[in-house]
């Protein structure tokens, strides 16, 4: 890293050079010299004015809790016990920031999730400790607020993340390894990064070559004026060069509002989408469109399933304001209040036409539990394969087993069984329910080979499926 940096104010200095005038040999020296010292100084300015405001959080919690809570990307962040530590208490490391004078402290959800009352402490850069209060966690947005009992402490300055370009300078604190203090410098190098892992498919991330290391979560991400325009949140490749931090305008407003009410009340609609632009395997069936946001999925009793919207729906636009990616949907909708409506300008088997959604409170559990033994259910009533060794064994939807498959719409072929072939390659799997093959309906066995039998294999055929209540689609390529 100091090879990197060396390198960078050389770098500078030539280029100023460059556009220097003329000057004698015994003055350019001096002139390099000065451009390093100040940019030495700029950078040195940074760590004083920031530091203060970062803290160390350390968390004594049972180590099965923990594991079975955190997932191994989340782990990499936290500080694990040597040998010769009590292995039935685990004690985890991770950092935050001051944004309130009177105690309040920025943080990651996952440094301080499922942890037991009175078992957070907090270190201070003057050496000070305070045991911590939890007072909001946000687990879907990975962000948590801690109340120690302090006033007058230093505050962090917040910037303005959305003003963030990249190929900016960024320098990252925090207390990686248990090494309290440490700073590091880097540029922007990306913005809006998205579905980085499973628990994080919503935050658009602000990349940085900043060193970020385990015990940096959820330590300040800074500009060359020592504001923070981030949080330490998520790396990639244990310092190799891809760091991650959630944007300060949105971990902010999340904090603020976990400071009021204790908790985030989130909108939703209840779909999941992808960019059209990003989706090769459905771009055949988009015909002309090339941007978009297309619904793969829709959740059971959710605002976009009572409002029709549909699996392979392509959203153009929200309110007359035009959607083109997944990330600007899912921003969109955050905006809005719960309870409030959305217009939505669709593409739907080639024509646009318009659904009015109304946003409801994001539901602690998304998925239906369905109960049944389909391997046993499926021995009731004969099966056939589907054709072009497809894998797929089918079987008409029956009263009974349409009982038992509560929520389901009526109609629709019932998947018993799935082996090798080009089905299970798709995800397709037993106890689904094709309703649509290629946007044709289908009720019947006989209805779904046929479908298959016409389908154009070279584009993949499209299956829209019923699972768990959840509607959705798949394509067979």
């Amino acid at each position: 890293m100091a090879v990197e940096k060396l390198n960078l104010i050389t770098l500078l200095a030539a280029l100023f050079l460059v556009h220097a005038p003329m000057k004698a040999a015994e003055d350019t020296l001096d002139v390099s010299v000065d451009i390093a010292r100040h940019f030495n100084n700029a950078m040195t300015s940074v760590y004083e004015k920031v530091s203060p405001s970062v803290v160390v959080i350390d968390v004594v919690t049972p180590m099965k809790g923990r594991q079975k809570q955190l997932p191994p990307e989340i782990e990499l962040f936290l500080h694990t016990p040597g040998k010769g530590e009590d292995s039935a208490l685990s004690p985890m490391e991770g950092s935050g920031i001051i944004i309130d004078a009177n105690g309040y402290i920025l943080t990651n959800a996952h440094v301080v999730e499922g942890v037991p009352p009175k078992s957070i402490r907090v270190r201070l850069k003057d050496g000070r400790e305070f045991k911590g209060t939890l007072k909001g966690v946000d687990n879907f947005m990975d962000v948590a607020v801690v109340k120690i009992d302090a006033s007058n402490l230093p505050m962090a300055k917040l910037g303005d993340s959305d003003a963030v370009k990249v190929g900016q300078f960024a320098f990252a604190l925090g207390t990686p390894f248990e090494l309290q203090d440490s700073f590091s410098m880097g540029i922007v190098s990306a913005k809006g990064r998205n579905h980085l892992t499973p628990t994080s498919n919503f935050e658009d991330y602000i990349q940085t070559d900043a060193s970020i290391n385990p015990g940096s979560s959820g330590g300040p991400l800074c500009d060359i004026e020592g504001h923070v325009i981030g949080m330490n949140s998520v790396i990639n490749g244990l310092n190799r060069g891809l760091g991650f931090a959630i944007p300060i305008n949105l971990a902010n407003s999340i904090a603020q509002e976990l400071i009021r009410n204790g908790k985030i009340v989130r909108p939703w609609i209840g779909v999941r989408i992808a960019s059209l632009r990003n989706d090769e395997n459905f771009r055949p069936f988009a015909k002309d469109l090339t941007d978009g946001v297309v619904v793969k999925a829709i959740s059971p009793e959710s605002p976009a399933m009572k409002g029709n919207l549909k699996p392979g729906d392509i959203i153009l636009s929200a309110d007359n304001k035009p959607m083109l990616t997944d990330s600007d949907l899912q921003k969109y909708i955050f905006q809005k209040k719960v309870g409030e409506k959305v217009e939505l300008l669709i593409w739907r088997e080639g024509r646009k036409q318009t659904l009015k959604i109304m946003t409801e409170t994001f539901p602690d559990s998304i998925f239906a539990k369905k109960e049944i033994d389909i391997e046993k259910e499926s021995r009731k009533e004969p099966a056939v394969y589907t054709p072009e060794m497809l894998g797929m064994q089918l079987q008409d939807l029956t009263p009974a087993l349409q009982k038992k498959l509560k929520g389901v719409s009526k109609g629709g072929v019932l998947v018993s069984s799935v082996e090798e072939g080009r089905a299970l390659d798709a995800e397709i799997r037993p106890a689904d329910i094709i309703t649509e093959i290629d946007f044709h309906p289908v009720s019947s066995r006989a209805d779904a080979l046929d479908a298959l039998h016409h389908a154009n294999m070279e584009n993949g055929i499209l299956v829209q499926i019923e699972r768990a209540g959840e509607k959705s689609f798949y394509i067979i390529k």
